[in-house]
């Protein structure tokens, strides 16, 4: 009786450990036959900023399907992706794909420039900008102590070429902030004269910018520009009153190694070596050329112009275009 007891216990336990054994390969088989219907990303769009990262995330459906997850971008001169980690590498959009058998998903990315430090320019730090021309992340840095923003807008504010007397540059490199964005880059398409300016129409409003008459020791107007040409002159132009409704009072100002337009003598001058160089001009400056200067509010005018001679293929770089008050 004994014997047959254990006999009895012995086949119990191997019935038990069969049937353990059964359950356990078949869940396993489940799990590996669940086919793959679909996949799915956490985000449809993203952004990041250049040299930093992000993750998304895929998820394969149904649940409990597995397989291999595959990452793409369309673009890898702007972002790369590696195991979902997505690096902003430039400014830019791409797709990043991540796609498992015969089934994808997608989400476009948008690199924007990484957050502008302004420690290390000056001219960043001050106050009460007036800002004609500056690349988005520059802005974006001192868009707190922006007064007015006169950068266009294809609307009401506007950069026009005279005459198709420019046509557009390449810019190349680091912009004066040392950022991988562009700046004001053209090319003289006229043998005789060139000129471009930015106008401001009458929809826009009152131009208001008498605190710069008002102290005028405390502002400046702020330009960086580059060059390898040897010989070139640029003529800027000022409205900073109106006289009549259809002219302005001006003030023009010569940057280059030879006479401007008008033939204006020179008052600054830079060294022709394809690098940035920094100008700010006082606004008593302004006011010794035009003693009038910002007395009064005005609208619709080219409140910046440029002309930069005749000459085929001279060149206009330019960054930085605005007025200021400079920190203490």
């Amino acid at each position: 009786m004994k014997t047959k007891t254990i006999f009895l216990s012995a086949m119990s336990m191997l019935l038990a450990l069969f049937i353990f054994s059964c359950s356990s390969s078949d869940d396993e088989n489940n799990n590996d036959d669940v086919a793959v219907t679909g996949i799915t990303l956490d985000q449809e769009t993203a952004s990041v900023d250049v040299e930093a990262t992000i993750t998304l995330t895929a998820t394969l459906e149904p649940a409990g399907a597995n397989g291999s997850i595959t990452w793409s971008s369309s673009d890898s001169e702007v972002a790369v992706v590696t195991n979902g980690v997505v690096t902003g590498i430039t400014q830019g959009t791409t797709t990043i794909a991540a796609a498992c058998g015969a089934f994808s998903a997608t989400c476009e990315v948008t690199v924007t420039p990484k957050p502008l430090s302004t420690s290390q320019f000056p001219s960043l730090q001050g106050s009460d900008y007036y800002v004609i021309s500056l690349s988005e992340s520059a802005f974006e840095a001192i868009k707190s102590k922006v007064t007015i923003d006169f950068r266009p807008d294809e609307v009401n504010k506007n950069l026009f070429v005279w005459s198709g007397t420019f046509s557009g540059g390449t810019p190349v490199g680091p912009n004066f902030y040392e950022e991988p964005e562009g700046w004001v880059s053209l090319v003289v398409a006229n043998t005789d004269w060139s000129g471009a300016g930015y106008a401001i129409g009458p929809e826009f409003g009152t131009i208001d910018m008498t605190k710069l008459a008002a102290s005028p020791e405390d502002y400046y107007f702020h330009i960086a520009l580059k060059s390898a040409q040897p010989e070139i002159a640029y003529t800027f132009i000022f409205a900073v009153d109106k006289i009549t409704d259809d002219k302005a009072m001006e003030v023009k100002i010569v940057i280059g190694n030879a006479p401007g337009d008008n033939d204006i003598l020179p008052s600054y001058n830079f060294e022709r070596d394809n690098e940035w160089h920094e100008f700010e001009i006082p606004i008593t400056k302004f006011i010794e050329l035009q003693p009038g200067a910002f007395q009064n509010p005005f609208v619709d005018a080219n409140i910046f112009a440029f002309l930069a001679g005749g000459g085929i293929g001279k060149t206009l770089d330019m960054d930085a275009v605005f007025f200021y008050k400079k920190a203490n």
